[in-house]
Parts: structure tokens; sequence; C-alpha cells
């Protein structure tokens, strides 16, 4: 039995694969952050918008004292641009801001709610407020006896957290975070844990792109892990912020050694069977992301985490079976052949190619599956791709159809045509004909297209050396 040497550039396609993963789930969870953030509450007005003029003067009105005028002006909030447009021209929100030192708790209520709209409305509102100065307001507004006045700043606090690094390096630098455990002793609700968990959730969510401090990231663990032990009956948004939390911060380079931690991944191990989606989904990922780093760490954690997976298997959800299969395939990326023949033994590789070639999963989930395969087949010793074969004869059509499908990110391409390769050479080696299904799929026809339409230098390398070396007739290479 012979071993093939890893590719070398597998590693670096790997950490190219798992940033664009990072970065569109970056985007995914910005979408959701705003969704949530934008629940205000009142109700915005539904008759129109008022006359621009009158909405210029009520902003002067505003800006030269006249505090009865707040009210007003939130009103007029909702979806459309205008309002914020003429707030920011008019210079309104530095008057704003001011009226959170007043002694009237209303003022400074009406005032948070207007920056809390105008922060969600677009990431350059919020860096607005930051350099208006709104940190130096912090200390005595957490501090206040009023728990509308807190709760609505926290509420701002993380609607500017989620808009740029910038931003959260600003509340994380302003030692405001010291306050929260008497928050906590002076209103000691669920209310209080969500909103400083949605914080510290917006926090970090950026901090894949910074340094971060981290004093700070195990002061957020800690919060965290206390949440999962706060019992009530309505409870799940609070455990899903902090398994959201978890995983951003298994996403930082530097710190994600903080959650390899006993206590943190039993408990995320725990949730990961959850029926609640919403906690379920950030639990699988956050093992997916830890598996990104390096096969020590995979070893480390496959034990306990094979039979969840095995479990998760049998879902039908498609959130559920998308990070199912990040985390697999993060797996099947690894060096370690003992890790590759535990997944080979798990047989969770069998059920992929129906699902692959038949397209029976939301186009995310297949994807995932499809780097699960191609990385395993281009990983897998002889003895291992006979055992997958002969118990899974649909993989090699499962390589092909991958090839055929549209808009294919380019590294997904790349790894499945060397898998196709590696496979090609043990079917070689072992007397396997795969004409019937090379013609099934006209793949000579497919690499052919490959290498006229692909841009990309490699990928066309690759093409061209299967075409010649093992899809071509003899004849038609003279």
């Amino acid at each position: 039995m012979s071993f093939r040497s890893s590719d070398l550039q597998l590693q670096q396609q790997c950490q190219q694969r798992h940033s664009e993963i990072g970065q569109l789930r970056a985007q995914k969870r910005s979408q959701i952050m705003n969704q949530k953030r934008r629940k205000i509450d009142f109700e915005p007005r539904k008759d129109g918008l008022i006359p621009i003029e009158e909405m210029q003067n009520l902003c002067y009105e505003v800006i030269n004292g006249n505090t009865n005028c707040l009210m007003r002006l939130l009103e007029t909030l909702s979806n459309d641009p205008v309002p914020y447009q003429i707030i920011k021209s008019t210079g309104t929100i530095k008057t704003i801001i001011k009226n959170l030192k007043s002694d009237n708790n209303d003022i400074i209520f009406y005032s948070l709610s207007i920056l809390i709209n105008y922060s969600a409305f677009s990431p350059e509102n919020s860096n607005e407020i930051c350099q208006q100065g709104i940190s130096l307001y912090f200390e005595y507004l957490i501090n206040a006896n009023d728990e509308r006045i807190v709760m609505h700043l926290l509420w701002l606090m993380a609607n500017i957290a989620s808009d740029g690094v910038v931003p959260s390096e600003i509340i994380i630098n302003s030692g405001i975070i010291q306050y929260f455990p008497s928050v906590l002793q002076r209103f000691p609700t669920l209310r209080t844990r969500s909103q400083i968990m949605w914080l510290f959730c917006s926090l970090v969510r950026r901090s894949e792109n910074k340094q971060i401090d981290s004093n700070f990231i195990q002061v957020v663990i800690q919060f965290a892990m206390s949440c999962f032990e706060y019992s009530t009956n309505d409870n799940d948004e609070l455990i899903s912020d902090a398994c959201w939390t978890l995983q951003y911060i298994a996403l930082i380079p530097e710190q994600f050694k903080y959650v390899l931690t006993k206590q943190v991944i039993e408990k995320m191990l725990y949730c990961c069977r959850s029926s609640e989606i919403k906690i379920a989904v950030p639990s699988i990922r956050f093992f997916g992301n830890l598996l990104t780093y390096d096969d020590e760490i995979a070893k480390q954690l496959i034990t306990q985490l094979l039979p969840i997976l095995i479990y998760l298997n049998d879902s039908i959800d498609p959130s559920i079976l998308k990070e199912l299969y990040y985390a697999i395939s993060n797996i099947t990326a690894c060096k370690d052949l003992s890790l590759l023949q535990l997944i080979l033994d798990s047989k969770l590789l069998y059920n992929i190619p129906i699902l692959v070639i038949q397209r029976d999963v939301s186009k995310m989930a297949r994807e995932e599956m499809e780097w699960t395969l191609s990385n395993f087949c281009f990983g897998a010793t002889n003895q291992m791709l006979q055992t997958l074969l002969t118990n899974c004869p649909a993989v090699i059509a499962a390589l092909f159809s991958i090839c055929t499908e549209q808009s294919l990110p380019s590294q997904l391409l790349i790894i499945t045509l060397k898998s196709i390769r590696n496979v090609c050479r043990f079917c070689d080696d072992n007397k396997v004909n795969i004409n019937d299904v090379a013609e099934e799929f006209q793949f000579e026809t497919v690499l052919e297209d490959i290498i006229i339409n692909e841009p990309n230098k490699r990928i066309k390398e690759l093409a061209t050396n299967l075409l010649e070396n093992y899809f071509r007739e003899p004849e038609m290479m003279l």
C-alpha cells in the first residue's frame, strides 16, 4: 500500500477557503444582527414622511434647546433615509448627545432612542456618533438608576459595535465593562443579561480583523458561560447569543485558545444537540471554526465530537447540514491520516455522493459536502479510497458532477480536480474502469470547457493534466 504525500499548497488553499467562508459568515450574521437591533420600542410613522422643511425646523428646534420636540423627532424615524439625512445635514446629533447629561430622565431616554435608530440606519451614522464623543457619557449613563436608560445605552453600544472595528475599540477602551457587575446587581433580569450578551456578541464579531485584549476576551467567555446557567423559560435568545459569541471568539487566531477548556467544550457539545436551530447552528459552527487551525486541535476534539456529528447527520435542516459538513470538511482537510480514517469509519461520507449528484440539499450545504468529499479523496491513501469506492461507488460520479456546476469557487474546483487525479491514479493501479461514468458526465468535454474558459492558470493546468493522461482517446492526442 502506498501513501501519497500531501500537497504543500493544500494548507494555503484551505486557509484561503476558511477566510472566504469567514467573510460570508460575517455578512450573514450582520444581516441577522441588523434585523434584530432594528426592532425598536415604538411604532414608526405609517402615514408618510413629514415635509422636508418641517423636518428641518424640527431639528433646529432641538438644536435650540426645545427638548419637547425630541419625541416628535423620534416619531419621524423609520426605514426611509430622508429624516436621517436631514438630521445629519443640520448637525442635530451633536445636540442630542449633549442631552445625555440632562437631569431629566425622559430627555435622556428619548435622546438615546433617537441615537439607537440613527446608528441602526448605517455604519456612517455610528461613526458620526463616536466622533461626537459619545464615549464621554458612557460612565454617567451606565450608573443611572433608571433601567430604561441603562438598557438603551447597552442597545446603542451594541449597534455601534456592529458597525466597525474603530467603534468597537472605542467601547472596549472606554472601561465601561467594569460597571457591568453593578448593572446586573441593580437590574437582575433576563433583559439585562440579554442586552449585555448582545453587546459582547457585537464586540467580538469584528474581532477576527483586529487585535483584541485577551483580558477582555476572558471576561466575555466568563459572562457567556454564566448565561448558560441562567435558568428561565424563555432564555433561548440569551443562550443563542452566548453560542454566537463563543463561535466568534473561536475565529480569532490569537484568542481561540481561551475557549479550548473542558467547561466550554462540554457546554457547546451539549448545545449542538439542541432542538432550537438558533442554538444548534452557532454551536456546530464553533467546532467548525476550531477545526480550521491544525491537526492537533482536531485530534483533541474528535473523540467527543464524532458522536455528535453522526447524530446530526440524520437532520434534514439545511442550516444544520451546512454547519455539520463545514466541520467535517475541516477534518478531511487535515494531514493526519488517522483523522481521515475515523471519518471514513464513521460512514459520514456515504450519503454525500447521491446528495451532490441529485442536488437535493441547499446550495450552501451542498458546497460544504463537496469540500468534504474532495478534501478526503485528495488526502486519502489507496486503502482508504478502496474502502470508500467499494461501499460508495457513486463517489467518482459525484466528483465529476462537482466540476459541471456553474460559478464554482476556484479553490473548490482546484481541490476537486486534484482529488479526481488521485482517484484516477488509484483506478489505473487497480484496473478500475471509470470510462462509463466519464462518458455519462461527458467529462472530456467538461475538461475542455474548463481549459478554454477558466482564467485561473492553476485550474487550466490541472484540467489539461487530467485530460491528457486519463480522459482523452489516444488517437485524439496524436
